[in-house]
């Protein structure tokens, strides 16, 4: 059987491996997993990006895959929610959940962290590049709760509770998939949880559970929209799960927990 698979995400789709040991899971259940002529255009790219991958004992698994995907570094959930910046106002905010939130997309919504080649991912080339696929990966909005250890300043400087950051992530991502829905009724889309924020490149058990929380609560946001499952995981508390490369995101082990 054929499948056709997309992801769209932060720097953990561009800079870890889950979506191509997905890739590799899935060809082992016997699928053929294929992409299409909408997958060649631009901004999308076929594999981790080779600057920052980290190195894995059994990278030879999918080191020559191609897994087609949306990896924008540093953004959060409303860099793919929207088709322009057209509703942000002068202070290039927008409000999301009844919260003001930059309109910048980079990293901590830091100017010099934006490309002005892509000031957003439109919705447009969401459903574009989604519009054939059986399956779609979702892992749009693990920054948007750890804003509070760099400034806050995506929230004008509030720093806002696991529930409001919620909040904000269930609009983006209930945007996200009306888009694909608008072209693509049967699709299985899988929103990935977010994973806990590291201590020594293992799991800060001090904010574990606060990341729980945030993860039901988003889950619940999401319940009963058509074909669309949130997908939790947990990393091994006692092992080194987080990088070395790329401090903050799983290794390869708490990338094979994803």
């Amino acid at each position: 059987s054929e499948i056709r698979m997309f992801t769209v995400g932060t720097s953990n789709v561009g800079w870890q491996t889950w979506p191509d040991q997905v890739h590799v899971m899935l060809k082992e259940l016997g699928y053929t997993v294929t992409k299409g002529p909408e997958h060649g255009a631009e901004g999308i790219t076929q594999q981790p990006l080779k600057h920052r991958l980290q190195e894995c004992d059994d990278a030879d698994k999918w080191s020559n895959l191609e897994t087609p995907r949306f990896a924008r570094i540093g953004w959060n959930s409303w860099g793919f929610a929207y088709e322009t910046k057209d509703d942000c106002d002068s202070n290039n905010h927008r409000r999301i959940a009844g919260h003001p939130v930059s309109c910048i997309n980079g990293w901590a919504c830091n100017p010099h962290n934006e490309d002005p080649g892509w000031p957003v991912v439109p919705l447009s080339k969401i459903r574009d590049a989604t519009r054939h696929s059986d399956l779609v990966l979702l892992s749009t909005w693990v920054n948007d709760a750890k804003h509070r250890w760099h400034g806050n300043l995506c929230y004008k400087g509030a720093g806002l509770s696991h529930e409001s950051t919620a909040n904000i992530s269930a609009d983006g991502l209930r945007r996200t998939i009306a888009a694909i829905r608008e072209v693509n009724a049967e699709s299985v889309v899988l929103v990935m949880a977010s994973y806990p924020q590291s201590a020594n490149y293992g799991v800060n058990r001090g904010t574990a559970a606060q990341f729980e929380a945030l993860n039901a609560d988003v889950e619940a946001q999401l319940r009963g929209l058509r074909r669309t499952y949130f997908v939790g995981f947990s990393l091994p508390p006692d092992a080194e799960v987080f990088q070395r490369r790329s401090p903050g995101h799983p290794n390869c082990r708490g990338d094979r927990a994803m």
